[in-house]
């Protein structure tokens, strides 16, 4: 099945319009949240940093092969390695995480 085009702006366009730290502070998204999932986690804007602070895994998804391969070599150039990130249409084939999760 081939991957529908995420139609991400340019990166440095996308990560000029969010505030990113202070989102994830509103969330609350700190070390005491241990698991995230991602839905579309396009250049990583929010899964690495959010690999950072969580004492757990981010599940990050995207249908962008290009997006998912970008997250990956961010999050491993930070030292990260609690991001697992997929090429996933969510909308047609759910996160497939354990049912305990």
């Amino acid at each position: 099945m081939k991957s529908r085009e995420s139609g991400m702006p340019e990166r440095d366009l996308w990560e000029s319009l969010l505030d990113v730290p202070l989102i994830l502070d509103r969330f609350e998204l700190n070390s005491n949240v241990k698991d995230v999932a991602e839905w579309g986690c396009g250049y990583g804007t929010f899964s690495v940093p959010l690999a950072s602070r969580v004492a757990g895994t981010v599940y990050a998804y995207d249908i962008d092969p290009q997006m998912v391969d970008y997250t990956l070599r961010r999050a491993r150039g930070n030292g990260l390695n609690n991001l697992l990130a997929a090429v996933r249409d969510l909308s047609v084939e759910g996160f497939n995480l354990p049912a305990h999760w």
